[in-house]
């Protein structure tokens, strides 16, 4: 940093500084750069291409469906905008909880082409959550499937899965849902209850684009060929534990605190890819380390089509134009 602002910088200036402020000038530069590092990390294009293709694929996807829902916001104006706004801060805030709060860190994305928040926050989750929003199951259950994320391996609340996704995202999604429902059926507007099943609009595109690029993935792609090289859950001591108290429903649960790799076997990845086929431990606790997809994983590669296009079809394919009011009496 010295060199390149006394080359490039100082050498240019009309008058002299004195060395004591080159030396503050120098050491803020380089606070900014690290600043920046941790905000925003980048990889190589043709090492993500080869060792996390399907990642890739769904970055760039991403990237355009977040434009045309942009567009829609934009074209429609007025409450629109302001929602649109709403979903993104209000995903890299619940993205950044994770961070903050440890309880709730039981997620570990992959590395993405562009990854904020100390490599933590991929731009995938922050352009393309808000559609997937829409159809978050088969989201959890190919990202599961194909390592664009992993899950806490040791906390109880992760323990029980379905197609590898855990329990708990599915009563959240759930209780969602049955707010949805109720809200939208109690309204006696009969506009807000009645819709045209074969109109197609930007969301319309994004949606179809998306589970159209789920479809091909899953069925033309093998989760053996993922090398995923980032951060992941750490791998430490195994006798460290953390308290689950904060939560309500986990009263006097605890989970380790680190991934131990005594006698463990994640059931979506292995380290068949890596050296030595284990990780290189060099420190006390190791958050950056190279998981690889298992083989384990295509057994059930059938299942995962059935599931998708069965969940893509059956929504298609829905006829129903209007919702019914249910009213409620509490």
């Amino acid at each position: 940093m010295d060199y390149l602002l006394d080359r490039y910088i100082f050498a240019y200036l009309p008058f002299q500084i004195s060395d004591n402020l080159k030396k503050s000038i120098s050491s803020s530069s380089m606070s900014a750069v690290k600043i920046a590092d941790w905000f925003c990390k980048t990889q190589d294009l043709w090492n993500f291409f080869e060792n996390h293709f399907t990642f890739l694929a769904v970055e760039i996807l991403y990237l355009f469906l977040f434009v045309f829902t942009l567009i829609h916001a934009i074209r429609l104006g007025g409450r629109y905008i302001y929602t649109w706004l709403g979903i993104t801060m209000l995903i890299f805030l619940q993205e950044s909880l994770q961070l903050w709060v440890p309880i709730f860190n039981i997620q570990w994305n992959a590395q993405g082409l562009l990854s904020f928040c100390g490599g933590r926050i991929p731009i995938s989750r922050v352009l393309g959550a808000r559609h997937a929003l829409i159809i978050k199951l088969p989201y959890d259950f190919i990202g599961t499937y194909f390592l664009w994320w992993t899950w806490d391996f040791n906390n109880p609340l992760t323990q029980e899965k379905i197609y590898g996704v855990p329990w708990i995202v599915f009563v959240n999604i759930f209780q969602f849902a049955i707010r949805t429902y109720f809200a939208d059926r109690s309204n006696k507007n009969p506009k807000t209850r009645s819709f045209n099943p074969y109109w197609f609009d930007e969301l319309s595109f994004a949606v179809c684009i998306h589970f159209i690029m789920l479809m091909l993935l899953v069925v033309f792609y093998n989760p053996i060929y993922v090398v995923s090289r980032g951060f992941h859950q750490p791998i430490g001591p195994c006798e460290e534990k953390t308290s689950l108290d904060l939560l309500p429903f986990a009263s006097g649960l605890e989970k380790s605190t680190y991934l131990c790799l005594n006698g463990t076997e994640n059931e979506f990845f292995d380290f068949h890819c890596v050296p030595g086929e284990k990780p290189i431990i060099d420190d006390y606790v190791v958050e950056w380390y190279t998981i690889c997809g298992k083989q384990s994983s295509c057994d059930h590669q059938s299942e995962y089509i059935v599931l998708i296009w069965y969940i893509f079809f059956k929504k298609i394919l829905n006829p129903k134009r209007s919702s019914p009011i249910i009213p409620l009496n509490f």
